[in-house]
């Protein structure tokens, strides 16, 4: 009865399923199911979680080049894999068709190699959203950056440990307006001060999404200062509507990124650096996280700043849940505030 089945009707049914295995397992069936469900696998998103499956995946293409130009999602997974053995993969998946390169990668060949085939490929690349982020700073990924500006609508800027003006970092920095598409952005890397944020988001207009993995060199500037440096500083956008801090939890940062982004509705904090309780950090810090309408808020405390943070918690009104931590510190987890 399946076989008699129109076949534009069996491949709306086998294309129903998202599991890249049971797709796999359809081709299996007879010669006619593994025609048609060939292409529907490669069009779903392809993950690289090892060097054997990265080989089979270059196996398959080598064998069927065509199929290289249905892949639209491949994400290298954690796993070491050759440089070797992805720039072979690269070279057959790597087409005008693909949407999102995902995952991290650690060689400046590859990115050499991206480049290399946008800029000898007669079609343009005109639907890429996305290419994989590098494991440390590397000019190579910011040329990548550049040769895809057009479209691309998440990627991580790494700044230099470098901070000098002439830093090649700043080339990116001074064209990030020109990111028609940017909607997604991570910073990650260090900051010689908080209000050098600025210079690199002033021309995110774009932006819908910003995640902070960063740390700064200064201290924690009082409420009264941020109060007079941002209005007269700091571009305003309204499109950003969740932001991420993944390292460090600063109420000055908060309160920058507030008044920049005053549309925010969630704030994410999944901060790995003790939280410091000088200059009234915590409670600026539950002041602006309370105007969010959604917000889940981690952050580690010093042992000894244990007792003052409870104290301040409790007086806030805010509710809390206190976990230990491998490191000897304690972990505080807020989901919601009265």
């Amino acid at each position: 009865m399946i076989v008699n089945l129109p076949e534009e009707l069996l491949i709306k049914i086998l294309d129903y399923n998202n599991s890249t295995q049971d797709l796999a397992n359809y081709r299996l069936v007879c010669s006619c199911w593994n025609r048609l469900a060939e292409p529907l696998l490669f069009a779903k998103q392809i993950t690289i979680k090892s060097e054997a499956g990265a080989l089979s995946l270059f196996g398959h293409l080598y064998r069927n080049p065509d199929n290289g130009k249905i892949i639209k999602h491949l994400e290298f997974g954690r796993s070491y894999i050759s440089t070797v053995i992805l720039k072979e993969l690269l070279r057959l998946a790597f087409t005008p068709n693909m949407e999102y390169l995902t995952g991290s990668i650690g060689s400046d060949e590859l990115y050499m190699l991206m480049n290399n085939i946008a800029d000898k490929t007669p079609d343009k690349f005109t639907r890429l959203k996305a290419i994989p982020s590098p494991e440390f700073f590397s000019n190579m990924y910011n040329s990548s950056l550049l040769t895809f500006k057009e479209t691309l609508q998440d990627i991580t800027f790494i700044l230099e440990d470098d901070d000098d003006d002439e830093s090649d970092h700043w080339d990116i920095i001074n064209q990030l307006e020109t990111f028609k598409n940017l909607t997604k952005l991570k910073l990650d890397g260090r900051f010689p001060a908080l209000f050098d944020v600025e210079n690199v988001l002033k021309g995110c207009i774009y932006l819908t999404e910003l995640i902070m993995s960063t740390k700064f060199l200064d201290i924690i500037h009082p409420k009264s200062e941020m109060e007079a440096w941002t209005p007269t500083n700091v571009k305003i956008v309204e499109n950003v509507k969740k932001v991420t801090i993944t390292l460090e939890c600063r109420s000055d940062l908060l309160e920058y990124l507030t008044f920049k982004y005053p549309k925010i509705e969630a704030i994410n904090i999944d901060a790995s650096l003790p939280i410091a309780l000088a200059r009234n950090n915590l409670l600026r810090t539950l002041n602006v996280i309370k105007k969010a309408r959604s917000i889940n808020v981690k952050f580690p405390v010093k042992e000894g700043d244990l007792a003052d943070t409870l104290k301040y918690l409790i007086a806030d009104g805010t509710r809390f849940i206190v976990k230990d931590t491998a490191d000897n510190n304690f972990g505080i987890v807020i989901t919601e505030t009265l």
